[in-house]
Order: structure tokens, then C-alpha cells, then sequence
């Protein structure tokens, strides 16, 4: 079993590409920025097109807490954040973007973060995507009445986002388009 303590400014941090890593039995708290950044580049030349992209990204069984901001990157390709807890984060801990292909948000506890938006899975600005899964999920917040849990792209067709299972205190509707 791996072990690991992070307490940095940010741990991930990519302006090109990332691929391969996991990061399992983790305990990460008190980064000042995001732990797992992709700065996104405008552009499609060589040089930027796969700029703010993770592959194979897989985050599990990890304790992230008090913290900036958990992951926002614009483009992932089979990455997985499973069976963690994710709480304490003072923004939206989970923003997501772009192109989203395999990935899969399942079995994570999500308590007390103070979102200004109101919202723990930002995936709002994703414009192409396809097998992504968001189930399983809990969400304790303190505020569940006037929060929007899961926030989604408002113009995706059905079926390339599947939402399922998650629950949260007083809340019949978790999801937002």
C-alpha cells in the first residue's frame, strides 16, 4: 500500500500534457492553489493541442482536504476519481472542460467545501464528450437547499453524461444543465 502526504502550493501542474499518473491512499490538504491544474493554451497547432489534457489519470481511495481547489483541467481521456473524500475545498472542487472521454466520478464522499457557486462537479464548459459516468456519489453539504450539486453542460445531447445514484440531505435534484 502507498502512503503519501502532500502540503504544497499545487502538486500536478501541466501547460502541455499529463498522462499516467495515480495517486492512491493519499492524504492531501492546505493547497493554496489546485492540486491538479491544466493551464489551458487557445490553439490546435501541434505545439497546444493536447495543452490542459490529462490521460490515465486515476485518483483513488485519497483524502483531499482544506484546500483551494481539488482538479480543473480542460480536456481528460480515461481518468477515474473514485472512493475519496473530498472536503474543505473553498472553491469548486471539481471543474472539468472541453473534451471529456472515459471518465469516471464514482463512490466519493463531498462535505462542507464553501463553493461560491454552489456547485461540487462543474462540467458546464464541456463541449465534447462521451462515456462519462457521475454516480455514487454523497454529498453532505451544509447548505443543500440552495445548492446546485452537479453542474452540466446546458446544450449536450443525452447519453454522453450518465448521472446516477448520488444522494444528498433534502435534495431530490442534484443535477443542474
Amino acid at each position: 500500500m502507498l502512503f503519501c502526504i502532500w502540503i504544497f502550493r499545487y502538486f500536478l501542474y501541466t501547460n502541455t500534457y499529463l498522462q499516467s499518473v495515480y495517486v492512491n491512499s493519499c492524504l492531501i490538504r492546505a493547497i493554496q492553489d489546485t492540486f491538479a491544474k491544466g493551464e489551458f493554451v487557445e490553439g490546435v497547432s501541434d505545439k497546444t493541442r493536447w495543452a490542459n489534457t490529462f490521460f490515465d489519470f486515476k485518483m483513488i481511495g485519497s483524502l483531499f482536504e482544506s484546500s483551494n481547489r481539488f482538479i480543473s483541467v480542460g480536456q481528460m481521456y480515461g481518468c477515474a476519481i473514485t472512493a475519496n473524500c473530498i472536503e474543505g475545498i473553498w472553491e469548486v472542487p471539481i471543474v472539468l472542460g472541453k473534451n471529456l472521454y472515459g471518465v469516471e466520478i464514482t463512490g466519493n464522499y463531498f462535505e462542507l467545501n464553501d463553493t461560491k457557486k454552489g456547485t461540487n462537479i462543474d462540467l458546464s464548459g464541456a463541449t465534447g464528450t462521451a462515456e462519462v459516468t457521475i454516480s455514487n456519489n454523497l454529498f453532505a453539504e451544509k447548505d443543500n437547499n440552495e445548492s446546485d450539486i452537479i453542474l452540466l453542460p446546458p446544450t449536450l445531447k443525452s447519453g454522453y453524461i450518465t448521472v446516477s445514484n448520488n444522494w444528498a440531505p433534502d435534495r431530490a435534484n442534484l443535477v443542474v444543465a
